[in-house]
This record gives structure tokens, sequence and C-alpha cells, in this order.
């Protein structure tokens, strides 16, 4: 096994657990915040579908699932670029979006584009520098953790509302 294979066992395991996490939940459960600054569920399906589609165009081409119609479709209130990082209390509120169809579609898109990037990053070298604005600059493997690491955060995040939200 090889770093690669780690990364996509990784993001598979993500993808294999964030919809059941979602099972039998209503619009409502899906906005619900636990308290006034928490993250709703539907919120953070969102970013982490932001996060594995947005993070990793620094090791790739391949556009942005988020550009192939997904921005229209959820129609933010926010910039197009933008994928929930260091957002204020007021514009977590102002997401609404709660359509799990809709959820589900474009985390599984972002996926299916982190799964070709993942696969492309086989054939490169992991310590190549990818992204200048940071001090020190950042390899393309650090990235990939960088990812995971907020990805898996933000799926416990969505476990532990799931069970709060059962409990309610």
């Amino acid at each position: 096994m090889n770093a690669i294979d780690l990364m996509q066992d990784c993001f598979v395991r993500v993808s294999d657990t964030l919809p059941h996490l979602l099972d039998g939940l209503s619009g409502d459960d899906l906005l619900w915040r636990p308290g006034p600054k928490a993250n709703p569920m539907a919120w953070l399906v969102w970013h982490i579908s932001r996060c594995e589609d947005s993070e990793l165009d620094a090791l790739t081409d391949i556009p942005q699932a988020w550009g192939q119609g997904w921005q229209q479709k959820f129609a933010l209130p926010y910039p197009p670029e933008d994928g929930g990082y260091g957002q204020t209390n007021e514009q977590v509120a102002a997401f609404n979006v709660s359509d799990l169809d809709l959820l589900l579609g474009y985390f599984y898109a972002a996926s299916a584009r982190a799964a070709k990037v993942l696969e492309q990053e086989r054939a490169k070298d992991l310590d190549r520098i990818v992204d200048t604005n940071w001090n020190p600059p950042v390899k393309a493997g650090t990235r990939l953790v960088s990812v995971a690491n907020d990805i898996t955060q933000h799926l416990g995040a969505l476990g532990y509302v799931r069970g709060l939200v059962e409990t309610r």
C-alpha cells in the first residue's frame, strides 16, 4: 500500500459513511442548529463537498464539480468560490438548502472528482510544491492530508449533530 492508496481509502470511507448519517432526516432536521453558533448538518455536507472539490484544485486541471451547474442549483447567498471557510455565524445561518437529493448529488459529484484527482496523483511526486501562498509552501502530499483532515473532522461533527437530532 502506498500513500495514494491510503488517501483513496480515507476518501472512500467518508463517501461510504456520510450518506448513512443522513438516512431518514427531514429538511428541518438538516437545517437544525444545536446551538446559536453551531453548524447545521446540511451546511456540513455542503462544506465537506466544497472542501473535497475546491481544495484539490492546486493538484489538477480537472474542473470543479461546483462549476458544472451545482452552484446554480444551490443558489447560495455566497460568492461562487466560497466553501464555508471562516464564515460568520450570519453566513452559516443564511444557508437554507434542505434538499437531501441536492446535497448528496453534489457530494457524490465532488467525491467522483476527488477520486479522479487521487488517481492522477499516483503518477506524480507528492513532494512537489502546489501552493506558494503559505509559508512554508504547500506540497501535494500535505494538501491531500489537509483535505482528508478537514473532511474527516466535519464528518465527525455531522455524526455528532445527527446524534443530537435524534435526542431532541
